[in-house]
């Protein structure tokens, strides 16, 4: 048995012994305290590496830190809460409008939450919130709420004056702000963190009211986190940086949990600026997961992410830029974030992307993921390494984007196969923003997938209808619709079918229905990838004469 002096607990249910010559390793069963102290900060030290700490019912007010292999454990009703109540002195502020109010404050929150949901923050020191004459001038945003929607959609704003130590705030309907419940959090710290841990494992727990929810950093390694629910967060809801490899986020619900409208879908300017508010005029993106110089190998499976605004990111700003990429002593990591799998996921209601790929993209595989109601889709940015392959997934919606080639052209292999749209304005969208080198992206491929949008039923955007300028492999594909990527050369996408209907059953699984143009129509990939299998695609993995074309 075990002691943990200033812990209120009870000690191993079950003992596990590992052999006569063994210690013995304890289950450390901890229930929140009475007066709201710590109690698994003290249990995470003391812990001897392998030994597992389970945690009853309730709340536990504190950050965690884990730099060994033990596993936490909550049992149903276990939440991480690292927020403190704040009792604010709010008076209204006349000299900035009605509705508004002030109030002081002695230390800037990081996050403010409202009866528990993330409040949207503004900057008053961005470039667009000091233009007078903007849209986004933090006055006429803190006054009259955004441009088009008001405050229908986004509930309520805050923002911080430095020089007066006071937050702002503004609240739809011009409610008083003493109705509410507020807390805060201080610091940028995520609530769990995973420090230069290996087989460090977390399941089972709420963790709520974290700038970010969990992070993996410091060379972390094989380390986990699953069955999790991460909401309400403010920035991220897991990030996966440092270095941090072979780390697993599995079977999560992970929401933003933000005082914002999300009920309805529609790419209209007014549904927008829900993103617009926090990317233009706050913070910057609010990621469900997300990755940036992290190690190999991460793996992020079965989890369900919505509400949010970017579904899963694998990108770093400095490679969005051509001029950041053709820099001599450009020094970004060819090898983070290699490996990556993310499947099986379901990524729904994104106000931008449900996933972003630049950068680093080596042995990327997408597959097996449903994506509904995403405004980006599955987005590159672009890649600047390869190869990445997404196969076997499933877009539904997507508005106004279902595949989003965005910024400068790229060399990187991508293999885009079996994969099945249906529904939302563009199933493949390039808007050649810029082309420096105007070599497109010749390395890209889209094979063997059906796509069905009402409004533009294949590919679409300035980049086509320009001979001189190389343009992707496309072959294979089910097309409800036109635009052809290559009109009037006869000897490429030969094999696609452009047809009035694809005939697929309805509901989230698409699949061919009898009579459908996309049974055994395919290509056999299975020796594709310069004479080797792509992945998914292994010797036999159809039956019949050919692949049923998309994804299923």
């Amino acid at each position: 048995m075990k002691t943990i002096s200033r812990i209120t607990l009870f000690v191993a249910l079950t003992v596990i012994v590992l052999g006569a010559n063994s210690r013995t390793l304890c289950d450390i069963i901890l229930r929140p305290s009475a007066n709201g102290s710590p109690v698994i900060t003290a249990a995470l030290e003391a812990a001897k590496p392998g030994e597992t700490i389970r945690l009853q019912k309730g709340l536990y007010p504190e950050y965690l830190t884990i730099t060994k292999p033990v596993t936490l454990i909550g049992e149903k009703g276990a939440v991480i809460d690292v927020s403190k109540p704040i009792n604010l002195p709010w008076t209204p502020a006349n000299d900035i409008g009605p509705g508004v109010y002030r109030a002081q404050v002695s230390e800037r929150p990081a996050a403010l939450f409202i009866d528990g949901k993330t409040l949207a923050q503004i900057d008053p020191t961005r470039d667009e919130t000091t233009d007078q004459k903007g849209r986004f001038y933090w006055k006429t945003i803190m006054t009259k709420g955004m441009h088009l929607s008001g405050y229908k959609l986004i509930r309520g704003v805050y923002m911080y004056q430095e020089a007066e130590k006071a937050i702002l705030l503004h609240l739809a309907d011009d409610e008083r702000p003493e109705a509410h419940v507020w807390t805060a959090v201080t610091t940028k710290q995520a609530a769990v963190r995973f420090m230069n841990a290996n087989n460090a494992h977390v399941r089972g727990l709420e963790i709520r009211h974290g700038f970010t929810g969990v992070f993996f950093g410091q060379n972390s390694n094989k380390c986990s986190l699953e069955k999790c629910t991460i909401c309400p967060w403010d920035e991220d809801g897991v990030d996966v940086k440092e270095g941090a490899s072979n780390c697993r986020i599995e079977s999560c619900d992970i929401s933003r949990g933000s005082l914002e409208d999300w009920t309805k879908f529609e790419h209209e300017p007014y549904t927008y600026e829900t993103w617009e508010v926090h990317k233009t005029a706050g913070f910057y993106d609010r990621v469900g997961i997300y990755l940036l110089g992290a190690g190999v190998g991460t793996r992020i499976h079965g989890n369900y992410i919505h509400e949010v605004f970017d579904g899963v990111d694998l990108t770093d700003a400095n490679s969005e830029t051509p001029e950041g990429w053709y820099l001599p002593g450009w020094t970004e990591n060819p090898d983070a974030n290699r490996d990556t799998e993310i499947w099986e996921n379901g990524l729904i209601n994104c106000r931008d992307s449900g996933m972003e790929f630049c950068g680093p993209s080596i042995n990327i595989r997408v597959h097996h993921n449903l994506l509904k109601h995403t405004v980006g889709g599955l987005r590159y940015k672009v890649p600047r390494y390869g190869p990445l392959f997404l196969y076997y997934n499933t877009l539904i919606d997507g508005t106004p984007f279902n595949f989003f080639i965005s910024m400068d052209d790229s060399a990187c292999e991508a293999y885009i196969y079996h994969n099945t749209v249906v529904g939302g304005d563009e199933a493949v969208f390039y808007p050649e923003w810029e082309t420096p080198r105007f070599i497109g992206c010749q390395n890209f491929h889209f094979i063997n997938n059906v796509f069905v949008a009402p409004r533009y039923g294949y590919l679409h955007g300035d980049y086509f209808g320009k001979p001189d300028r190389p343009r992707f492999t496309t072959d294979y594909n089910v097309v409800v619709g036109d635009n052809r990527p290559y009109p009037g050369d006869k000897y490429r996408d030969q094999h696609s079918k452009y047809v009035d209907s694809a005939k697929l059953a309805p509901g989230l699984e698409p699949k061919p229905l009898p009579g459908s143009p996309a049974i055994e129509a395919g290509l056999d990939l299975s020796t594709y990838l310069h004479g080797y299998p792509l992945p998914g695609c292994p010797p036999g993995y159809f039956k019949g004469k050919a692949p049923n074309i998309g994804a299923y």
